[in-house]
């Protein structure tokens, strides 16, 4: 994060002498001022050659996110060549412009979900900084799936106030086809899995006896939600960024890694190998009838729900536990029929 601040105050400065038509910068004095401007921000910091050539190569490239219109004299040193220019400034060339408002338009999409007002007001401030065309808004490239879980949705807003204010919450809980029941949580995070929110805390014991740890609550399944006097535990036990590598979904369980190994029939086995099934998914064979493939995963419901829906494509060949497993919800389902 130091690193990226310092390269964040580097071409401010850059930017700032490539403005000014007061003195000439050249490559040395282009150094000194930097390095002056990380001293008085008491950065203890080297600025090289190096560094400052690739600064202005970032800043010149015409794949980059500035383009600048750098160019360097004798009589004035490195300069901008359009007058008035700088990286700063609300601007952006007709492409890029049709790149923002697509993107916007799929954001337009989250905005109208509860819970994501913000982004309206966000999404306002942008359009008239760069002065869109209101008649020329298109629809967007790219639609989202849209939120069916309304339910769900009621919560997202208060949660999120929750979590940044560190608040814990009493909620009376809800699971399917049994009596309501109160749970004290600390709110970390949200995640969406497959059209449904869940809530991921630490939960509280109630009762002596009670479960403490992480948990997660799915959001449609909650009745109400109040203030809890509690005190707000921290998420130092849970790595967000590593928390969900081995697990398909949302249900994470304390069970061992495994390794799982499966065959796709038909033209299914393209399917699978472009789309993996999970980021760990390697590819150890593909013929003509059939391609091979191994995860590393925790074995969950989610995950024997992904593979069921391949059908009579999709084979289990180890462990022979996920096999019989595989196969009890297959006698299962054929039961049914």
């Amino acid at each position: 994060m130091a690193t990226q601040y310092n390269s964040i105050i580097r071409l401010k400065k850059i930017d700032e002498c490539l403005r000014t038509k007061t003195k000439v910068y050249d490559l040395p004095k282009l150094i000194d001022t930097i390095s002056n401007e990380l001293a008085s921000q008491g950065k203890k910091v080297k600025v090289s050659e190096r560094t400052v050539y690739d600064d202005l190569k970032f800043l010149k490239d015409e794949y980059g996110p500035f383009a600048a219109p750098i160019v360097r004299t004798n009589e004035k040193g490195y300069h901008y060549k359009e007058d008035g220019y700088s990286i700063f400034n609300p601007y952006i060339n007709g492409d890029n412009t049709k790149v923002l408002q697509s993107s916007m338009a799929a954001l337009r999409q989250v905005s109208n979900m509860k819970g994501f007002d913000e982004l309206k007001n966000i999404l306002f401030r942008i359009e008239a900084n760069y002065h869109f065309d209101k008649n020329k808004l298109t629809d967007p490239i790219v639609y989202l799936e849209e939120g069916l879980n309304i339910a769900a949705q009621e919560h997202i807003k208060p949660l999120k106030e929750c979590i940044k204010k560190e608040k814990t919450i009493l909620i009376t809980y809800q699971p399917f086809d049994k009596d309501p029941y109160s749970r004290i949580i600390s709110p970390y995070f949200l995640k969406e899995y497959n059209n449904r929110w869940f809530l991921f805390g630490h939960q509280h014991a109630v009762n002596k006896g009670d479960y403490s740890g992480i948990t997660n609550v799915p959001l449609d399944r909650i009745k109400s939600m109040k203030a809890s006097f509690k005190d707000y535990i921290d998420k130092e036990e849970l790595d967000v960024k590593t928390y969900f590598d081995h697990v398909i979904g949302v249900t994470v369980s304390e069970s061992e890694i495994e390794h799982i190994e499966f065959k796709v029939y038909g033209n299914r086995r393209h399917y699978v190998q472009t789309k993996k099934i999970h980021k760990s998914q390697t590819t150890l064979e593909m013929n003509n009838d059939f391609g091979v493939f191994t995860i590393a995963v925790k074995p969950n419901r989610e995950l024997y729900s992904h593979l069921l829906e391949f059908g009579g494509d999709l084979e289990v060949v180890k462990p022979k536990e996920v096999r019989k497993e595989m196969k009890k919800h297959i006698q299962r389902l054929a039961s049914r029929y």
